[in-house]
């Protein structure tokens, strides 16, 4: 098959698609059979390797290939397969590489051979007319000059005119077939230099794509978008800006050559043409008079393409590619530039997807805090790769009589105090320590590098700013609760999450037999709680002024 692509531009400039054609080997024999040459003459096509593509009687060659005559499965045979020994001889020849003529003897006749290579290509055009219809009028003339070689010298004279002039439209016709072999033959190279930048260009998307689905990084899948840019048209210096709305900001993500670029503000990043139109917008001469200077990437010369990072509806960011000297950006450039551009906001947007993903998976639904399952694999990792002498602590907190606060105030009032008492919670760790809702009104609480003294401190900061928390319960109502803390510290209490969590829970058992409201260790006496008489009562909703 012989591939062909060409792009679909609609009439206002915009690309809509790439039409892909491919031509098959059969109509190549389709078209040359419609050019016969002579009354029996006809045309063939081998490669190098000594394969006949087309003949005629390629079926014949099949069978005596002793190979399938299937034209739709069959392989190619030899060209050596059936003819002549004579024939056979001369297919070397034909083989060499260069264009010439032969001649070889076919059933007791003559048939010359011309035969011409496909530039850049492994195949050869050859064209085979018998020597009897080529030297015809010649044979016929010296005929009628033996039997009335005196007599009819004049009719001699008249037929070598005519002669001469059937010669010379046959070295017309000759020329002719030349003229069409040069013009298949540049059509066939054409065709061969497309379809080779075709397969390079495609060689490197595919490795583009494969990079992409490995990476997780939003900086990686930048420099691999610049990279691949940078292998299909070669600018002088680009630059990648991604979006991030949480921060009214569109960040330097990668960059390619010295111009350099700044953080942007969404607005700013909003000033640039591709991104307004949502498409690619090239500047073939920036130093022109009439051309739009894009205030996002700013130089003075040259060719400028500025590309919007779109996907799923939402533009993520730009790229901006510049070529210091002004040229003029041929359209398979252009269309590679945008579908790397697609691609790689594709990427981006289903990174960020993923991470969402993943947060909601690790993510208690009512409280934000991490949940168990991700606070497990979290404290199980960090004990895996601690270092020897490390220290670290485990709380496990418990929201004293929880169940009769709700049953008092209702769920709605119970999930505000949860949500509450999340807050606190984050609030009294640092971003290296993990707060996490283990079930019901149970929390657990990873501090890292703590000694049991300063976890000790840890968990009486949380107590009392718990006791002392007003939660909201109702139009003119609040509420109070207290949390019974267990502290189980590495390495005294165990150097494994389980063994931890274990003794945790045994500190949690002697909270509750001594009282609640206090913060105990294994290892260590309970630090009590304030005297009943210095607290509001538990539960007693405190109407508002």
């Amino acid at each position: 098959m012989i591939g062909i692509a060409t792009p679909l531009i609609l009439a206002n400039g915009d690309h809509a698609g790439v039409l892909h054609l491919e031509i098959s080997i059969d109509q190549f024999a389709a078209a040359l059979g419609a050019s016969p040459f002579g009354g029996s003459g006809y045309s063939m096509l081998l490669d190098r390797d000594g394969k006949l593509l087309v003949h005629p009687e390629l079926a014949a060659f099949r069978v005596a290939s002793n190979t399938s005559s299937d034209p739709n499965t069959g392989p190619f045979p030899a060209a050596t397969a059936l003819g002549s020994p004579s024939w056979r001889a001369e297919v070397s020849t034909i083989r060499s590489g260069a264009v010439g003529s032969t001649t070889f003897e076919e059933g007791g006749q003559s048939y010359r051979v011309s035969f011409a290579p496909i530039p850049d290509s492994n195949r050869i055009v050859a064209v085979i007319s018998p020597m009897s219809e080529l030297y015809a009028d010649i044979n016929r003339i010296l005929l009628n000059l033996l039997v009335t070689a005196g007599p009819l010298l004049i009719l001699m004279f008249g037929l070598t005119a005519w002669f001469r002039r059937r010669a010379a439209r046959a070295k017309s016709g000759l020329e002719g077939l030349n003229e069409r072999l040069a013009l298949t033959n540049a059509n066939l190279e054409q065709a061969s230099r497309a379809s080779g930048d075709l397969a390079r260009e495609s060689a490197i998307v595919n490795q583009f794509t494969e990079l992409t689905a490995l990476t997780e990084d939003e900086m990686s899948l930048a420099d691999a978008s610049l990279a691949t840019l940078d292998e299909l048209v070669h600018p002088d210096d680009a630059s990648l800006h991604v979006s991030n709305p949480s921060q009214d900001r569109a960040l330097v993500q990668a960059t390619l050559g010295d111009h350099g670029a700044k953080i942007l503000s969404l607005h700013e990043l909003a000033g640039c043409p591709a991104v307004r139109r949502s498409s690619l917008y090239v500047t073939d001469d920036v130093a022109a008079r009439l051309s739009f200077r894009c205030p996002v990437y700013r130089v003075t010369t040259g060719t400028l393409a500025c590309v919007p990072l779109v996907a799923l509806g939402e533009t993520i960011g730009s790229v901006h590619l510049h070529w210091s000297q002004a040229r003029e950006l041929s359209l398979p450039a252009r269309l590679a530039i945008t579908r790397v551009s697609e691609h790689s906001a594709l990427s981006i947007a289903n990174r960020r997807l993923l991470l969402a993903l993943r947060g909601q998976a690790n993510t208690d639904g009512r409280t934000g805090l991490t949940n168990s399952r991700a606070f497990d694999e979290a404290v199980h990792q960090r004990l895996s790769t601690r270092a020897k002498g490390d220290r670290a602590a485990v709380l496990m907190l418990d929201l004293d009589h929880f169940k009769d606060f709700n049953d008092r105030y209702g769920h709605p009032a119970g999930d505000e105090a949860l949500r509450v008492f999340a807050s606190l919670l984050s609030t009294s760790i640092r971003d290296q320590d993990i707060a996490a809702r283990y079930g019901g009104e149970e929390f657990a609480v990873y501090l890292a590098g703590l000694s049991e003294h300063e976890a000790l401190e840890v968990a009486e900061r949380i107590r009392e700013r718990t006791e002392g928390t007003i939660i909201p319960i109702g139009p003119g109502q609040t509420g109070r609760l207290t949390v019974s803390i267990e502290i189980a510290v590495l390495p005294n209490d165990g150097t494994e999450r389980a063994v931890l969590l274990k003794a945790a829970d045994e500190a949690l058992y002697r909270a509750k037999v001594e009282g609640r409201n206090r913060v105990v260790a294994r290892t260590a006496q309970a630090m009590p709680s304030p005297k009943p008489a210095a607290r509001r009562p538990r539960h007693r909703p405190t109407q508002a002024a």
